[in-house]
């Protein structure tokens, strides 16, 4: 899958699109708000202020601040306080690399926060002409919570949004609303959208021997150094 249709997809100018983004923005300020800590880290789409709600310190946003594989992130184990992916994984050729990444970055008790399609869907149905991959390779949001389960990341909140199906024209998507105005009491998991976040637990007894990165953060954001850098793994 080419993740540059992430960015590039003509989905994101439709009224779809746009309605999608805007409900995007509303769930992330919720779900981010009064996360705290030194540093974030958002996947920057098309404008979407994802980290608007939250106070941590030193917030990253990739393609401006930083810009790596998100199959290989440049930062050491356990360092980054909030984590947020608006639609990553559903356009990485391998989704459950990415989550591995972002649990191995994400310190105990941090956040991630994230956003996908769901295959589920009146806009699953016709993906691939609204300009998105196709719907079997979407995530459902149960897969999503086992993966994570895996990685100890554990959900605690979620919402689902957006019902109307796609139309490149703006009156024609407009008399849908009575969709999303009756989706969350009716059907909610026909939502074209959900949000989950998960927090990161781990257990004492749990040893991870994922090798360290040199952290980019000290050149980003100019920090010094006895923040950045985790402690060393100890190995047998």
């Amino acid at each position: 899958m080419d993740y540059s249709l992430r960015e590039t997809s003509p989905f994101w100018q439709s009224p779809a699109g746009q309605a999608s983004l805007a409900w995007e923005q509303q769930i992330f300020t919720t779900l981010c708000e009064g996360a705290f800590g030194y540093y974030a880290l958002n996947f920057s789409l098309n404008g979407l202020d994802a980290l608007r709600a939250s106070t941590v310190q030193h917030p990253l946003h990739t393609g401006k601040d930083v810009v790596f594989d998100p199959l290989d992130w440049p930062f050491q184990n356990d360092t980054l306080d909030l984590i947020v992916l608006p639609h990553v994984l559903e356009f990485s050729a391998d989704p459950h690399g990415v989550l591995r990444e972002a649990a191995r970055c994400l310190r105990p008790g941090g956040a991630l926060t994230l956003t996908a399609f769901n295959p589920r869907s009146l806009l699953a149905l016709r993906a691939q002409a609204a300009g998105l991959p196709p719907a079997h390779q979407w995530i459902s949001r149960r897969r999503l919570i086992d993966w994570m389960r895996l990685l100890n990341l554990h959900s605690d909140r979620g919402a689902f949004g957006q019902w109307r199906p796609p139309s490149a024209q703006a009156q024609s998507f407009a008399r849908w609303r009575w969709l999303d105005q009756s989706g969350e009491q009716w059907w909610p998991q026909m939502a074209n959208i959900y949000a989950l976040r998960a927090i990161k637990r781990i257990s004492p007894d749990i040893r991870r021997f994922a090798p360290a990165k040199k952290s980019i953060l000290s050149i980003a954001v100019g920090a010094p150094k006895p923040a950045l850098h985790a402690e060393k793994e100890k190995t047998e």
